[in-house]
């Protein structure tokens, strides 16, 4: 063993962790501007998203049952791939179902599960994309669980509710 350790070896210096080909600095000059304004949007979002999560976790809410929170994920991220027409020039996903469903059942942090695992399979399509539309759907889905947060009924108010819907015609 009087070798010096790098004789011998067999990976070229570019597989080194600062002077390899994914180097920061190389891919953002990559980048042209309108690719440096997404990925610092994306910046941005992703750090909003840590915020928001944070936030909702330092006010009591959970992550309920993770097992539901992925099959709920896997069929947003099927439905992302369906649309439904709204009129001639707008078309809405059909993974807003999904993402609603969980925020009215899992509350905030269950819906920014759905949310962000609604949008796994565009990440080999388009990372940059990918990258700007998970923090978007995570802190809608948390945005929309907190809206149900904010009307929710005490088991009295439902059959107040109910006994008033029971007497419409």
């Amino acid at each position: 063993m009087r070798a010096p350790i790098d004789r011998g070896l067999t990976a070229p210096p570019a597989y080194t962790p600062f002077g390899g080909y994914a180097r920061l600095d190389r891919l953002v000059k990559g980048l042209d501007s309108a690719d440096r304004r997404s990925a610092a949007w994306a910046c941005l979002l992703w750090v909003a998203s840590i915020g928001a999560v944070g936030a909702l976790w330092l006010s009591g809410y959970r992550v309920p049952h993770v097992w539901a929170l992925f099959v709920l994920g896997a069929i947003a991220a099927a439905a992302e791939r369906q649309t439904v027409a709204v009129n001639d020039h707008t078309e809405v996903s059909v993974a807003t179902l999904p993402l609603v469903f969980s925020a009215v059942v899992f509350g905030p942090l269950g819906a920014f599960v759905v949310g962000g695992l609604s949008t796994a399979l565009d990440l080999p399509r388009s990372p940059l994309k990918w990258s700007v539309y998970t923090p978007i759907r995570g802190l809608t889905g948390a945005a929309a669980g907190l809206a149900v947060a904010s009307f929710s009924l005490s088991p009295a108010a439902l059959v107040n509710i109910s006994w008033l819907v029971s007497l419409a015609p």
